[in-house]
């Protein structure tokens, strides 16, 4: 099976699988100027086009977090792991 898309976004079923390393996928990416198809004026225009983030993750495939956002992915996951330490140490007498 072949699964081909472009970068959108930090999140859904084509980030999922690119980032999972266990999953048994071979990962190709292309850079677009090794795409003879793809010369400089277009990419040029594309840019200004789509803006630099849209055309980031079109023509180089970077997964960029969504727009406006305060937190990244990374952020917010490593807000649920362990090693991260409250902001407030709370204890059982302020608790009650």
């Amino acid at each position: 099976m072949i699964l081909l898309s472009t970068a959108n976004g930090q999140s859904g079923f084509f980030f999922e699988q690119w980032v999972e390393q266990s999953r048994p996928w071979t990962r190709v990416q292309i850079d677009v100027k090794d795409c003879p198809r793809m010369n400089d004026k277009f990419l040029a225009e594309m840019r200004i086009l789509l803006g630099e983030e849209d055309f980031t993750q079109e023509f180089q495939n970077k997964f960029l977090h969504a727009p406006g956002a305060i937190f990244t992915r990374d952020m917010i996951a490593n807000a649920f792991k362990d090693y991260v330490k409250p902001l407030l140490p709370w204890d059982k007498q302020v608790m009650e």
